[in-house]
């Protein structure tokens, strides 16, 4: 069953999980790569991580929309602040306790740790202070996702995801099982509606609030399903990618179940994220290349890619701007890249322009934006078919 036809008796939410136009994803896809600008050689700031850890399956660096930057050290967790210029000690964690999952709620108020020993706990990045502490995993918490400044989820080694709510002592609200291995990942889509999870069974599931069993189960994948990324103009559009015997990136419709996209990257894929604006989809990368790509995520053709790095990019974040990309490796280092800055020169790509009026919002708000991207997107694609006909013509004629 798809999600669809879950939904099938309430016309408001089944018109809400429409996608966004076929015409506008068609022409999205047809653009080509020599239309995106060029990506930076060098970062523009590196710093040293002593004790980042080497490990595909945590989740440790994390941007709030504060501007605050949360990593976590071997038995400590450190912020960055004022523009990256300051370094701040928070929490020391006793011998034979670390720190393994780490995330910032929307507002960025609180910060989500989890540890080794099973433990959660919130932080109060204001007072930076622990403010809750709950149990309910027996194993490694591996990584956390907010579905609003109050609630958040967390999965673990013991197969588990766990729902929270930061107002209630209550170790947890409601409890998913359906993964037969380790969780990798968790992401909550921007409109609260699902919850994706990665697992270490080869696969990525598709939760709600609601119910304790998945809404879906997406198979293909043949090995542990460690990145995920919602499309943030499309709340059904789902990105995933997998490690070492897999190498894969993939496109799912979660409302009609469906994989649209498939590619091979050559390598591990250890983490994702759209650009706030959603038109393009930046990866991570392990063995075999260590590099950081850059996607169309309509086609999943390759815009771009920065090599060089000495070891596995194994973890990722944004700025809150949505200019800056923080990237983390076994090299023990942070390296921060400009990837979307503002005010470039230049030809600027096409669904960048049409996009650019478009942030992250609501589905219903975003609902109201789709005729004119429709009938922008009909336009273009119309115009482009126009002028490969006329060169084919041409050809043609030359021929004879």
């Amino acid at each position: 069953m798809c999600i669809r036809d879950r939904y099938k008796g309430d016309p408001l939410i089944r018109e809400e999980l429409n996608p966004i136009a076929k015409v506008s994803q068609e022409f999205l896809a047809s653009i080509e790569s020599s239309s995106f600008r060029k990506l930076p050689k060098e970062p523009y700031k590196v710093l040293d991580a002593p004790g980042l850890r080497n490990d595909f399956y945590l989740n440790i660096v994390d941007w709030s929309s504060t501007d605050i930057l949360a990593v976590a050290l071997s038995h400590a967790l450190y912020v960055l602040k004022e523009n990256l210029t300051q370094v701040e000690l928070i929490l020391e964690i006793p011998p034979g306790n670390e720190i393994t999952a780490l995330s910032f709620s929307p507002n960025g108020s609180h910060l989500f740790l989890g540890y080794t020993s099973g433990a959660v706990q919130v932080v109060d990045t204001e007072a930076s202070k622990v403010v809750a502490s709950y149990t309910g995993h027996s194993s490694v918490v591996t990584c956390g996702s907010w579905l609003n400044d109050s609630l958040f989820s967390t999965g673990a080694d013991d197969k588990l995801i766990l729902d929270r709510d930061v107002r209630t002592p209550t170790p947890f609200v409601k409890f998913h099982e359906g993964h037969k291995q380790k969780v990798c990942n968790l992401k909550w889509s921007l409109d609260g509606r699902f919850l994706a999870s990665g697992g270490c069974d080869n696969k990525a599931l598709v939760w709600d609030l609601h119910h304790v069993s998945p809404l879906l189960t997406l198979s293909g994948h043949t090995a542990a399903v460690k990145g995920l990324a919602w499309n943030p103009l499309s709340g059904n559009l789902l990105a995933t990618g997998g490690g070492t015997d897999d190498r894969s990136i993939k496109i799912w419709d979660c409302v009609d179940n469906k994989c649209l996209k498939s590619t091979d990257t050559g390598s591990q894929v250890c983490c994702m994220e759209f650009s706030k604006r959603g038109h393009e989809l930046i990866t991570t990368h392990g063995y075999m290349n260590n590099a950081i790509s850059l996607w169309n995520p309509y086609s999943l053709a390759k815009l771009g890619a920065i090599a060089g790095n000495s070891g596995r990019v194994l973890h990722l974040a944004i700025s809150p701007d949505g200019e800056t990309v923080a990237t983390g490796a076994e090299d023990e280092t942070l390296k921060f890249w400009k990837m979307f800055p503002s005010g470039k020169k230049g030809k600027e790509c096409v669904s960048s322009l049409i996009l650019s009026c478009m942030e992250p919002v609501s589905y219903t708000h975003l609902r109201a934006h789709e005729t004119s991207l429709h009938l922008v997107c009909r336009l273009l694609l119309e115009k482009k078919k126009k002028k490969k006909k006329q060169k084919r013509e041409k050809d043609k004629k030359k021929q004879k």
